[in-house]
């Protein structure tokens, strides 16, 4: 097998504990994983209303911030929701961050949905043409050009200071349509794919991007996959310990009809496995470190570049996760570097 680089994918859901009490918990497992080998850690966005837990922080950036002086991973945003960003902010913030770690700062950005979209009253019919924007107007706003004027973005003036890598970080684009992938190709440095995109979502959307970046003429890409993982030294055991965190994360999932199979979960009746194992077919990678690499083949013939392993979803127990990683970082990663 070609090597498959391994990432970290933050969870901070969470009703009863702050982001400061879940960043102790994860400094450790982040420490481990970085001497295991593993490459970046990434952190996602979301804005919870109404008092209740949240499944990923509202600004990834100040997590990763958090983060910066502990680990000497990459750092990723996966995704940033790129619509409800001023870009103008959004360059100063992200050149901070890019200097605070010493240009190891990847952005991936996405869309959203609707309701983002509606909390902060961004036009949703803008939104495919916003972001094209957004994403030319980082660039030459991370390159200190004098000037921009578009339809969305416009700003006089370069801006300081400047990252540390050259160009700015490289930005990932995340989406499940086709005018997603091509964005990645003809704007992007990677495709990002999500934790609810399934394996048959994945192969079309890496197809997609592929064809586009050879009809641009541009290098292969790069593409990462976002992807839950538990790992023990029994299948059973795996599903027996990380069953119900799975079914949490992917019940949610099914509410907001985001994967194929999501209106068969939601029929289904609570601690119902069967229903569970079915839905997280092709999502969620449960099992040994030898049956997780077997399965990730699959991902390595697509040409994948990273597997973002999400160990500690839905509240997951931090043991179990931290096995996961483990195993992961002692034995899955062998036999992805074969």
């Amino acid at each position: 097998m070609a090597r498959l680089e391994l990432g970290v994918f933050l969870d901070l859901a969470t009703e009863s504990r702050t982001l400061g009490e879940h960043m102790t918990t994860w400094q450790p497992l982040l420490e481990r994983a970085e001497a295991l080998g593993f490459t970046s850690v990434w952190a996602g966005e979301s804005y919870p209303r109404g008092g209740g837990g949240f499944q990923h922080a509202p600004d990834p950036l100040l997590v990763l911030a958090a983060l910066s002086r502990v680990t000497r991973m990459r750092l990723g945003t996966g995704v940033l929701l790129l619509p409800v960003w001023d870009t103008l902010k959004l360059a100063y913030d992200t050149i901070v961050l890019d200097q605070l770690s010493d240009g190891r700062l990847e952005l991936g950005v996405g869309l959203g949905a609707a309701p983002t979209w509606k909390q902060f009253g961004v036009d949703p019919a803008t939104i495919g043409a916003r972001v094209d924007e957004q994403i030319v107007a980082l660039r030459a706003l991370w390159a200190g050009e004098a000037s921009f004027s578009g339809a969305y973005v416009s700003f006089d003036g370069a801006i300081g200071p400047r990252p540390v890598q050259p160009g700015g970080p490289p930005i990932w684009v995340g989406g499940k349509i086709g005018r997603s992938a091509r964005r990645a190709a003809e704007l992007g440095d990677g495709y990002l794919a999500g934790t609810h995109f399934g394996l048959g979502l994945v192969r079309t959307q890496v197809e997609r991007y592929r064809a586009a970046l050879a009809t641009g003429g541009r290098g292969p890409g790069r593409v990462a996959v976002n992807r839950i993982v538990v790992l023990a030294d029994d299948a059973e055991q795996a599903w027996a310990e990380g069953g119900p965190s799975i079914e949490r994360l992917l019940r949610m999932y099914a509410k907001l009809k985001m994967f194929k199979g999501a209106d068969e979960l939601a029929a289904a009746p609570a601690g119902d496995m069967d229903a569970v194992r079915q839905a997280a077919a092709g999502m969620c990678l449960v099992g040994t470190p030898e049956s997780v690499a077997a399965e990730l083949g699959a991902y390595l013939e697509l040409g994948i570049d990273q597997i973002q392993l999400r160990p500690a979803p839905g509240g997951m127990p931090a043991a179990v996760a931290a096995r996961t990683l483990e195993l992961a970082g002692s034995r899955l990663l062998p036999l992805l570097e074969g």
